[in-house]
């Protein structure tokens, strides 16, 4: 990723002389980086501020046994892409693959998905508006995670952009573009 860092700035470096319109929408890698990682300081705050103000006295076994289909959708992201393989930054590193096989075959973002899916259950335990407004909170995380990991991805992957039109971002494509139906 680095090196695609570093060619995208050489290439705005030379653009800049042209005053483009494109330049001026995109983010330097500084500003890049520091926004990556500050939604993944959220992404773990907010998900904590959840999970911990859940109710656990008296235990409810139905918001518990409702995380377990989002716990499953992450695990077998996990477990497609290798436990080495999983990175919490949502920038691509030199030895990041194109996975779209398992969860991925249905969403580009499986982990994300199992999060939000296991935080909705437990909002079940101590249903409050603010932690409503905090899960909220988290989708704008995730979503905003999504988008950076997807231009990245995009710019690495010539074949990301059909992978997009097969899959949903964040929950499974219901009915796929018809672009996509001759794929």
């Amino acid at each position: 990723m680095e090196m695609g860092i570093a060619r995208q700035s050489n290439v705005a470096r030379r653009n800049v002389d042209c005053h483009t319109h494109s330049d001026k929408t995109r983010k330097s890698p500084v500003r890049q980086t520091v926004l990556a990682n500050s939604l993944v300081v959220a992404q773990f705050i907010v998900s904590a501020v959840i999970v911990l103000s859940a109710n656990w006295q008296p235990f409810d076994w139905l918001p518990l046994v409702l995380t377990l289909p989002g716990i499953g959708i992450a695990v077998w992201a996990w477990q497609t892409i290798g436990l080495l393989n999983v990175r919490i930054h949502p920038t691509p590193t030199e030895q990041t693959k194109l996975t779209t096989t398992g969860p991925y075959r249905f969403v580009r973002h499986p982990m994300y998905s199992g999060v939000l899916w296991m935080t909705a259950a437990l909002l079940l335990s101590n249903p409050q508006s603010w932690r409503c407004a905090a899960w909220g909170g988290l989708l704008s995380v995730l979503y905003l995670k999504a988008a950076i990991e997807e231009q990245a991805m995009s710019e690495r992957f010539p074949s990301y952009e059909s992978l997009q039109k097969r899959t949903g971002m964040l929950m499974p494509r219901l009915v796929r573009k018809a672009s996509s139906s001759n794929e």
